[in-house]
């Protein structure tokens, strides 16, 4: 090893360290030399001030890369102290940074008419990720992606209803085998059927009926009677749906004690949107209809469902982290999962819209021509939602079946929310049938009651101002479903007594 020293510095020496030959100035033959670390340590003498500084011959400390055991070079005092200031000064930019994305899109959108608002943006991914769910949309369910494959995801084809649960809900089949083959006589076996509303309120264990049982038990006239809640409701499912689910229970040998029908939103709504989407509006919900009717033999039709699907699932991925992470708080993350999800559901409906190519796949799929307007094809599902009601009571009645009509409450229901507090761009797809259709359905409701129908306009039972217990345009917790057993267990337990 050789060291050799540079030209002095005033007290500082400069060194270097070389290994090996070295190469000369011109080229020749050696490997370069290798570089080391150093550090001085200059001391000084003290002398008199009328004579100048002695300095006595540096102490260097040779610093070898190779050696694990060697000192760290040292860092200023300015370095160390200046390092956690440039960290602060760096937050601190991107945290203005961002504000400033915050209160620019927010301005900007109110500019434009459109101001952004949390709660709406919550509502409206919520609602989105209902019409994707082919599950009832549970209120706890922020991932609804994972929620499906946790409960069992997908529908079937049914013969009489259209589409039915891949899945047992609840035991459901196991209920109605006992119903059939023997029940005991001291059970009060009550069958809930309609959309998903009436699910997930009769869903076993859920507050609903949970509280509807707890207050039959109290009637005096019931003592002794343990109810029985059988769920009848589906996802999407309207009227004709719970007149063929009854009747098909009925004609198995199936004798509940009362059948009561809770529904009136999908009514309203999947007759509008199926007549938008090319299909008579007393068919099935057509996004579901479709999923298990499209024919596989035309030309693209496996392909153009396989796509839905993948669109259906990003959709829920996107909807559900924005639940999730709460990220609709912010405009920018708000307003980007919306308008994605926005994109894909629009995407997946127009892969809907293309329907089947031939005369006669199209007339089984989308059922016989209807020409009439958005607000004739309320009207019709209106009339069939009175029609049903009066066939179920028949079918009850004639086999000693006790019938309780409940037309449901919902959001943008006008004697809820008035039309002038809402506003008319948001989730206009979900709101117009509602707006239109509920005060129809009261009247026809009210008509009904005086056919001698046991009817219950529940419209208010969950109070007024509601919306805190809505999770969606359509759906409400726990609370809500007490409120609504509640108002149920008022009107049933007077049909019941002897």
């Amino acid at each position: 090893m050789e060291r050799r020293s540079g030209r002095s510095l005033g007290p500082w020496l400069v060194l270097s360290e070389r290994l090996g030959p070295v190469r000369d100035r011109h080229g020749a033959g050696g490997q370069e030399p290798e570089r080391v670390r150093f550090r001085l340590t200059p001391q000084f003498q003290s002398a008199p001030e009328t004579q100048p500084r002695a300095c006595q011959p540096a102490q260097v400390a040779i610093l070898n890369p190779s050696d694990s055991n060697s000192p760290r070079p040292l860092r200023s005092a300015e370095e160390r102290l200046n390092r956690p200031a440039r960290i602060g000064l760096w937050f601190a930019y991107l945290v203005l940074c961002w504000g400033l994305l915050e209160v620019g899109g927010r301005g900007a959108l109110a500019v434009a008419g459109r101001p952004y608002q949390s709660s709406a943006a919550r509502e409206e991914l919520a609602t989105l990720l209902s019409g994707l769910t082919e599950a009832l949309p549970h209120a706890e369910a922020t991932d609804p992606h994972t929620e499906e494959r946790e409960r069992g995801r997908g529908i079937q084809v049914h013969p009489f209803r259209g589409f039915e649960q891949a899945r047992d809900l609840g035991g459901y089949h196991e209920q109605i085998e006992e119903l059939i083959t023997g029940r005991d006589a001291q059970d009060l076996w009550i069958f809930v059927c309609g959309g998903s509303v009436a699910g997930l309120f009769s869903e076993p264990g859920a507050a609903g009926a949970r509280r509807l049982a707890e207050r039959l038990k109290q009637a005096p006239a019931l003592a002794g009677r343990e109810p029985r809640i059988v769920q009848l409701g589906r996802g999407g499912y309207k009227q004709p749906q719970q007149l063929f689910h009854t009747a098909e229970l009925l004609a198995r040998g199936a004798k509940p004690d009362v059948v009561i029908n809770l529904d009136g939103y999908n009514e309203v709504h999947s007759a509008a949107s199926n007549r938008d989407a090319q299909v008579h509006p007393l068919f099935p919900a057509a996004p579901s209809w479709r999923a298990v009717s499209a024919p596989l033999t035309e030309e693209g039709a496996f392909e153009r469902m396989f796509e839905a699907r993948t669109l259906a699932d990003r959709a829920r991925a996107i909807g559900g982290a924005a639940l999730k992470r709460r990220s609709y708080r912010s405009v920018v993350f708000g307003s980007i999962a919306l308008e994605r999800m926005r994109r894909l559901v629009a995407r997946k409906g127009q892969l809907a819209a293309l329907g089947a190519s031939s005369e006669a796949s199209k007339a089984a799929l989308h059922g016989p021509p209807f020409e009439g307007t958005v607000a004739d094809a309320i009207d019709l599902g209106v009339a069939a939602w009175k029609s049903h009601s009066l066939d179920l009571d028949c079918l009850c009645r004639a086999r000693g079946v006790r019938y309780l009509h409940v037309l449901q409450p919902t959001l943008f229901d006008p004697a809820v929310t008035p039309v002038g507090e809402q506003d008319p761009s948001e989730l206009a797809a979900w709101r117009f049938g509602v707006v239109r259709g509920y005060p129809k359905l009261a009247e026809a409701g009210a008509e009904l009651a005086a056919d001698g129908i046991a009817f219950l306009d529940a419209r208010d039972a969950l109070g007024e101002r509601p919306h805190g217990m809505y999770y969606d345009a359509c759906h409400f917790g726990d609370e809500g479903n007490e409120r609504l057993a509640e108002r149920i267990a008022e009107a049933l337990i007077p049909l019941l007594e002897p």
